[in-house]
């Protein structure tokens, strides 16, 4: 007869009875663990869920009431321990009390997100060229139609008319993104007026020499290669009859030149400038509805710098969504004044591209010539003469 055999039950660690009871986890380190928890339960401490994760580390969990006599076994036999958690109604509802004050915050902030979706927080306004978009902002905010307006209060059809009325302006579409009140402005065509005939004469504008002559009506009075004066007439308003005496016409035509555009810089290869001396200090501000927070507290630290160069940054995070959001980032740079020696090559070569951005305005997209002579003052001191020349219009009937 075979007799089977019973399979015995292994005992279960014990587990700490609910989260509202008094106790705390105990990390601890050292070898022999079996002497430390025969120890432990001689004394009369009840130990709950032990756990051995190697030869020399374990934890167990222990009450409240207990952990002095518990601390006072392991520093007698020498072992190394620290206080993992603290298990008790105090910790708990501090717990509660953190998770709740994050719920509240949480439900403030969606409130007054969802409030504040119903106000115009940013205006946009485009397609502007002759009027002034900060005149646009003071006439909609005049009439109640700037930041903070009600959305539900907001008539675009009056938005659109009182745009409309403005002097400058033909058409206006009006719409609201999010919380953006988005304006594009259409500006009235500029008519230009039929030219009135010229009967004063043409007259240059530079000091040049003539290379073409264009005469369409009048009696032109200089020849290739001629060299006239600012002001010199080029067409005069009459032509000869066949008596020789003048008779009044308008003069029409287009007299083309070479004019010369010269200056002279004297320079010293040594020099300051103010450059960055590395010392850099960056800076965000936020505002949301309207209020500001941040920033400022660093931008005050470049007050004692005595020259800053400041560069921002604004963007709009949740750009036509229903959270006005922006933020400003500012890196302010400090500048000192700086000895700086350059090669003369160098200093010619600024000097020449400084002469020509001056008179690009005249030279346009005329092919041009520069020249340059260079003289020596003194040691270290040198005096440039520049020459740009060009062919231009120098004088037309309009």
């Amino acid at each position: 007869m075979k007799i089977k055999n019973k399979k015995t039950k292994k005992p279960s660690r014990n587990r700490f009875p609910n989260i509202f009871w008094h106790g705390a986890k105990i990390n601890i380190e050292g070898f022999n663990q079996l002497r430390l928890i025969n120890e432990i339960k001689s004394s009369g401490v009840e130990i709950f869920e032990l756990d051995k994760k190697s030869s020399s580390k374990m934890s167990i969990v222990i009450r409240h009431k207990e952990i002095k006599k518990t601390l006072a076994i392991l520093e007698k036999l020498g072992y190394n321990y620290t206080i993992d958690r603290d298990f008790s109604p105090k910790t708990l509802s501090k717990l509660f009390m953190q998770k709740l004050a994050l719920c509240v915050a949480v439900v403030v902030f969606i409130s007054l997100a969802i409030y504040g979706y119903g106000f115009v927080w940013r205006l946009e306004i485009s397609g502007y060229e002759k009027i002034e978009s900060a005149y646009i902002r003071n006439v909609l905010t005049e009439n109640g139609f700037g930041v903070g307006a009600r959305r539900n209060n907001l008539d675009l059809l009056a938005v659109r008319t009182l745009i409309n009325s403005l002097d400058e302006v033909l058409e206006t579409t009006v719409e609201v993104r999010g919380t953006t009140l988005s304006v594009t402005v259409i500006e009235t065509l500029d008519y230009e007026p039929f030219p009135i005939e010229n009967r004063t004469g043409i007259f240059s504008n530079f000091d040049a020499e003539v290379t073409r002559v264009i005469a369409n009506s009048g009696t032109p009075l200089v020849d290739i290669g001629s060299r006239v004066f600012r002001g010199e007439t080029l067409i005069a308003p009459h032509r000869l009859d066949s008596q020789g005496l003048p008779v009044l016409v308008p003069s029409i035509g287009r007299i083309y030149g070479v004019a010369t555009f010269s200056n002279s810089v004297r320079f010293n290869l040594t020099g300051q400038s103010l450059e960055p001396t590395g010392q850099v200090v960056k800076s965000t501000q936020m505002s949301i509805f309207g209020l500001s927070f941040g920033g400022r507290r660093r931008l005050n630290r470049t007050m004692n710098w005595e020259h800053i160069e400041r560069i921002s940054t604004e963007n709009y995070t949740f750009n036509n969504w229903f959270i006005p959001f922006r933020t400003i980032q500012t890196r302010s740079y400090e500048l000192a004044w700086q000895e700086k020696t350059e090669t003369l090559e160098e200093k010619i070569q600024y000097h020449i591209d400084n002469h020509i951005a001056e008179n690009a305005i005249f030279v346009g997209n005329s092919p041009f010539t520069v020249n340059h002579m260079l003289e020596q003052t003194a040691e270290n001191e040198y005096l440039i003469h520049i020459f740009l020349q060009a062919e231009l219009l120098i004088g037309s009937s309009g």
